[in-house]
């Protein structure tokens, strides 16, 4: 099936920015004591680990990446000034919605709403820069928005995690905990067997009831329940699990007129050979870097 060039640039974004924010998040510098030079962050044994070799590791391994990606959101911002781009906030519903549901990714594992909302709005204006002086005829969007109608809509989708126990007394137990007031997410993450979803907090992503992906007795359960609730025990072939919906998001279409933008830009960036990337202004506005002509 083909995909929005626009998803396969935010993935290309989420893919970079997941390893700066695992490292240099705002939100936990600012939730972490403001560490001195000298000081010691971790011991082994008698050895000890200071915060100079810690931040010198990783200006090695991620130094260069994080530097790039801060001089590119400048450089977004800067020429999103001079040229006037702004990004209605609908566009960027409608990518996010989008993203979660043909991906089943779940962004905010790694980001908070506003900065993914930002990630998608750096995304669209760069995408703007770059075709800013391509002109394409209506007819062909037009016709592009006809044969390609799978990609304007998107069906009922929900955004769940599971906790699987071996046995029904397991589950009702662990249910009971849940009513006592103990974060779904933790429990997942102390007792349940799926060790692909347990260190997520026990998160599925956004799935859809059309691909099928996961258990049918989850499907049944869901036409039932509420968003922020979990399920009675459900049992599985070889287990039992306790199913959480934490949102479910409306299957619909977008006109021709609604995308119409997203549509322009798209078959722009397929005619033009150059990469994607906001790397590609440095020179207009004279940057200059560390790294020195290394890009």
């Amino acid at each position: 099936m083909p995909k929005s060039l626009s998803a396969f640039v935010i993935i290309g974004l989420l893919f970079t920015n997941c390893l700066t924010i695992a490292f240099f998040s705002y939100k936990n510098l600012s939730a972490e004591p403001v560490m001195q030079q000298g000081e010691t962050v971790a011991k082994v044994g008698d050895v000890e680990i200071t915060r100079e070799e810690w931040m010198n590791r990783l200006e090695q391994q991620y130094g260069k990446m994080t530097l790039k990606d801060l001089i590119n959101d400048k450089v977004i911002d800067q020429l999103a000034e001079e040229y006037d781009i702004e990004v209605d906030e609908e566009e960027v519903t409608r990518e996010s919605t989008y993203f979660n549901t043909m991906y089943g990714m779940n962004p905010s594992e790694n980001f908070s709403e506003d900065e993914w909302k930002d990630e998608i709005k750096r995304v669209i204006i760069l995408e703007e820069l770059l075709t800013k002086d391509v002109a394409i005829p209506e007819e062909d969007m037009q016709r592009y928005y006809e044969e390609n109608q799978h990609l304007f809509t998107v069906p009922d989708t929900y955004h769940l995690a599971h906790i699987l126990v071996k046995t029904e007394e397991e589950a009702k137990q662990t249910i009971e905990e849940l009513e006592g007031g103990s974060s779904f997410a933790v429990l997942a993450m102390e007792r349940s067997l799926d060790e692909f979803t347990s260190s997520q907090g026990g998160s599925l992503g956004f799935v859809s009831l059309k691909n099928h992906t996961i258990p049918t007795a989850y499907e049944d359960v869901l036409a039932e329940m509420e968003p922020e609730t979990w399920s009675d025990p459900i049992k599985l072939e070889k287990e039992y699990a306790i199913l959480y919906l934490h949102e479910k998001i409306e299957g619909q279409s977008w006109g021709y007129e609604e995308v119409k933008d997203q549509i322009r830009r798209k078959i722009a960036l397929e005619q033009i050979e150059t990469p994607i990337s906001a790397s590609e202004f440095w020179d207009d506005l004279e940057v200059e870097w560390f790294y020195g002509e290394q890009r």
